[in-house]
C-alpha cells in the first residue's frame, strides 16, 4: 500500500481537491486508505471529474459499504435489545455510531465490525453476556475470572455473521485503564432507530481513543486522520479534561505527540489544542518511532514495524513501564488457564501448546486470512 494520493490529503484536511492528472491513481489510493465513500461524495457533487467507469466503480463500492453498514446497525440494535433483556447496557466505539456522529452520510466511514464495551461493574457477568450474544459458544465461564484478573481485555465473537469485539477495557492502551469507571460514567446515550439506546464515548474520550488506536494500528490509513479532524472541527472539546485523564493514565505524551503528527501531516496547525509542546525523552522517543516517513504506509506497516504499536508504546507511558513489561510477559508466557482458552485445540505440554498456538496464528496472518471470529481473548 502506498502513501495516500496528495488529493486525498487535501480532502482529509477539508480543503478543495486540486486538479488530478490521473483519476485512476486517485481512486486506487482511495480504496487503499478506505476513503472511497468520502471521495465519492465530492465526485457525486461534481467537485471532481473522473471518467464514467471510475465513477461507476466508486458508486458501486460506496453502495457495498452502505449495505454492510445497514447490516451492522441491525446487529447493534439486536445486541442492545438482547442484553437489555438481562439488564446489561452496552456501549459502542468507532464504527457506525462514529460515522453517524461526525460524518455526513452512511458509507462515508467504512467499517467491517462492531466494537462494544460494557460497564466495568458488569465484568463479573461476562460469561452471561457472551452467552446472550453468542449462544452457540461453548463454556464461556472462564472468561469472567480472566477479565476480572486483568488477563484479557476483549473477546472476539461472531453475532449473526458479524464480527463483534466485546471490550472490557475500551481504550486498549496495552496496560489496564486506571479510570475505567470514569470512562463509562462520561459515556453518552445514543438512541437507535428502534428507540433502544447504547452508550458512546464522549467527544474527548473518542478523540483519545482514536489517537491511541492510530498508534496500535501503526498509522496505516488516512481515514483514521479524518476521524481526528472531524472531532476537532465539530466539537467544543474540554482540553482540561483531556489533559487530566491522559496525565492520570500516564499517556499524555503519546496522545499529544500523535495529535501533533496528524495535524502536521495535514498542515492543519489551526486545529492545534492549547498545549505546550513536550520536549522530554518520551516525546523524542515517540518521534523517533513514528517519523513522518513511516506514517500512512498502510498494510506494509504491519510487516515493517511489527512492534511499534501495542508492544513499544506502553513503555513510553509515564509511570507504567513495569505494568507494560508485566503485560508483555504474560502475553509471552500466559497462565495455563489462558492457554486453555486461547488454544483449545492444541494438546501436549504447556510450552508446546503456547508455541504451536502462536505458530498457527502467525501462519494465518502470513497467509492473509481475515481474523477468525472465535472466543479468543486479547
Amino acid at each position: 500500500m502506498a502513501y495516500p494520493h496528495p488529493a486525498l490529503l487535501e480532502l482529509t484536511a477539508g480543503r478543495p481537491l486540486p486538479f488530478v492528472e490521473d483519476p485512476s491513481v486517485l481512486v486506487h489510493s482511495a480504496r487503499e486508505h478506505r476513503m472511497t465513500g468520502l471521495l465519492w461524495s465530492v465526485i457525486d457533487a461534481d467537485q471532481v471529474r473522473v471518467p464514467e467507469p471510475l465513477r461507476a466503480e466508486l458508486e458501486q463500492a460506496t453502495l457495498h459499504i452502505w449495505g454492510r453498514h445497514v447490516r451492522l446497525w441491525d446487529v447493534l440494535e439486536r445486541a442492545a435489545q438482547t442484553l437489555g433483556e438481562i439488564g446489561v447496557e452496552i456501549g459502542t466505539a468507532k464504527g457506525v455510531t462514529a460515522e453517524a456522529r461526525w460524518y455526513d452520510q452512511l458509507g462515508h466511514r467504512p467499517c467491517a465490525d462492531l466494537d462494544l464495551f460494557i460497564d466495568p461493574g458488569d465484568v463479573a457477568r461476562i460469561p452471561e453476556i457472551v452467552q446472550a450474544l453468542a449462544p452457540d459458544l461453548e463454556d464461556p465461564a472462564e472468561l469472567g475470572p480472566l477479565a476480572q484478573a486483568g488477563l484479557i481485555q476483549a473477546v472476539n465473537l461472531e453475532v449473526e455473521g458479524i464480527l463483534v469485539d466485546l471490550h472490557f477495557d475500551i481504550l486498549k492502551m496495552g496496560v489496564l485503564t486506571r479510570q475505567l469507571k470514569l470512562v463509562w460514567d462520561r459515556s453518552l446515550a445514543f438512541e437507535l432507530e428502534s428507540g433502544t439506546s447504547v452508550r458512546v464515548l464522549d467527544p474527548e474520550l473518542a478523540l483519545i481513543h482514536f489517537l491511541l488506536h492510530l498508534n496500535r494500528s501503526k498509522f496505516q490509513r488516512l481515514l483514521q486522520y479524518v476521524d481526528v479532524v472531524r472531532i476537532l472541527e465539530q466539537e467544543d472539546l474540554d482540553w482540561d479534561f483531556v489533559d487530566r485523564l491522559t496525565r492520570g493514565e500516564g499517556i499524555e505524551t503519546a496522545v499529544r505527540s500523535t495529535l501533533t503528527a496528524v495535524l502536521e501531516d495535514l498542515d492543519r496547525n489551526d486545529l492545534e489544542p492549547p498545549w505546550r509542546p513536550r520536549m522530554g525523552w518520551r516525546a523524542r522517543t515517540w518521534r523517533s518511532l513514528w517519523p513522518k516517513e513511516v506514517r500512512l504506509r498502510g498494510q506494509e506497516a504491519l510487516y515493517l514495524y511489527p512492534h511499534r504499536g501495542k508492544t513499544l508504546l506502553p513503555l513510553l507511558y509515564r509511570g507504567r513501564a513495569v505494568e507494560a513489561l508485566r503485560t508483555r510477559a504474560l502475553l509471552f508466557l500466559p497462565p495455563r488457564r489462558l492457554v486453555d482458552l486461547m488454544h483449545p485445540n492444541e494438546s501436549g505440554p504447556y510450552l508446546k501448546r503456547v508455541f504451536m498456538g502462536r505458530l498457527h496464528y502467525a501462519r494465518m496472518r502470513q497467509s492473509g486470512r481475515q481474523r477468525t471470529p472465535t472466543r479468543l481473548p486479547r
